[in-house]
């Protein structure tokens, strides 16, 4: 699914640099606003919901699995599991956050740009957005850990997303609610 929103944005890029029928000048800053703020804007939903299903998968597996009584065994602390859990999930986000970028300098070769900043591709999606996906995978850990279920774990952290998401807009701009930002 990663690789498919990214081959999905190199096909569909081109069509997305231009305007009114006038080709844009494909310059790096345009090609990651036509990544991140595309028609549909995808990614805005896709890499944090990805981050709250995989955290789920990874806590509740070896609960369905029945092996949590084996693992809770293990001459190491609960908190170095979750940690690998952690690690692994964080390794799956930066996994799609570099298939983002190749797919942004495929975008800007197939139109030819005369130049590709790498350094506003790594402190984009590597700085700014990757922090952000990063505490929405936290939350999620933390949610499934706490909830009793992994569906009510899901829920609370698509509710705990969707309220800090939606927050400014109903005019709540308090720090502790922009953890995303």
């Amino acid at each position: 699914m990663i690789l498919a929103f990214a081959v999905f944005r190199v096909l569909t890029g081109p069509e997305f640099m231009e305007h009114l029928g006038v080709p844009l000048h494909a310059t790096t800053a345009r090609t990651i606003a036509m990544m991140r703020e595309g028609d549909p804007p995808m990614i805005l939903l896709l890499a944090p919901l990805l981050a709250i299903f995989y955290a789920g998968e990874l806590v509740w597996k070896e609960r369905d699995l029945r092996l949590a009584s084996l693992t809770g065994t293990a001459p190491v602390g609960g908190w170095s599991i979750l940690l690998g859990k952690f690690l692994g999930l964080a390794l799956v986000l930066v996994a799609f956050q570099s298939l983002l970028v190749a797919a942004g300098i495929v975008v800007q070769l197939l139109l030819r740009a005369p130049e590709i900043d790498l350094r506003l591709y790594a402190v984009t999606f590597f700085g700014l957005e990757l922090i952000g996906y990063l505490v929405i995978a936290v939350v999620g850990i933390v949610a499934q850990v706490i909830a009793g279920g992994k569906y009510v774990g899901w829920l609370a952290a698509i509710l705990a997303f969707a309220i800090a998401s939606l927050a400014p807009m109903v005019g709540v701009e308090h720090a502790l609610l922009a953890w995303q930002s």
